[in-house]
This record gives structure tokens, sequence and C-alpha cells, in this order.
């Protein structure tokens, strides 16, 4: 599957590109899996809602933003939780498309630390505790909307 990703990018000019990555990864299934996520929970914000609050005059976009958003809060956290962890732990992707010489993101950099015949433990080991700490604040933050994702729709 890289190799075609790889062909496309190069024929589109976005090989070697951070543009070219993020299109890769919306591609490969982060951008699917929202959707995924975002539909099961958008079948359950009940048409009654809706209705009330067009027969009171508010548009679209005002449906969309003060009902429709923060009854998926949930849907949003899980989402953010997921793909920002799946793409925090990507190697392959950045260590092909973006090359040695474009960048480094966190994956490729603790890669390219860890040399063939030594190794500095004490660099590795603070590389890796300095790339843990931001998923797990992350997670931290938005536990709690994770956990009401989780737990929506369990009791009536």
């Amino acid at each position: 599957m890289l190799l075609p990703t790889i062909r496309i990018l190069t024929f589109l000019g976005l090989d070697h590109s951070y543009p070219g990555l993020i299109l890769s990864n919306l591609g490969g299934g982060y951008f699917s899996f929202a959707v995924f996520v975002y539909v099961g929970f958008m079948r359950a914000v009940p048409d009654e809602v809706v209705e009330a609050a067009r027969l009171d005059g508010a548009g679209g976009l005002r449906i969309w933003w003060t009902i429709i958003m923060p009854l998926v809060r949930p849907a949003t956290a899980t989402v953010a939780i997921f793909l920002s962890l799946w793409i925090w732990n990507d190697f392959l992707n950045p260590q092909f498309i973006l090359g040695p010489l474009q960048g480094q993101t966190i994956t490729t950099g603790l890669y390219l630390s860890v040399g063939q015949y030594q190794m500095d433990y004490g660099q590795l080991f603070g590389i890796m505790f300095l790339a843990g700490i931001i998923p797990v604040a992350g997670y931290l933050l938005m536990q709690k909307q994770f956990a009401a994702g989780l737990t929506a729709g369990s009791t009536k």
C-alpha cells in the first residue's frame, strides 16, 4: 500500500513534503475512521432536537454549532485521541514519504538516534520520555469527554 501512495505523491509533486504526508494520512484510513465514529454519534442525535431548533428559527449553521457539536463532543474527543496517537506513533509514512533529508517526526528521530554498534541509552530514554509526555497530557485533558463517549448510550 505504501508504494502506490508514494508513486501518486511523486506524480502530484508532493513527495518529500509535509503536505504529501498529510494527504497520505487523510487518505490512509484516518479520515474514514473519523467519519465512522461521527456517523455513529450523529445517528444518536434525536431528530426532535433539530426540528425544535428549526421551529425556533435557527439556521443550519446555528443548529450545527450550538446543538449538534455539543452533543457530539465525546465523539470529537474520541477521534482526536485516537487520530493523534495514530499519527504520533506513525513510523513508515514519515520515513518513506518525507525521507531523511526533509525532516523528522518523533518516531523517525528515535530511529535515527539508535546507532548500529553503540547506543547512548540516556539520550534515547530521554527522547522517549519527552515523546511520551505529549500524548499522555492530551489524553488527560480529554479524559472526561473520552469516558463520556465510551459510556454514551449504555443506559436509558
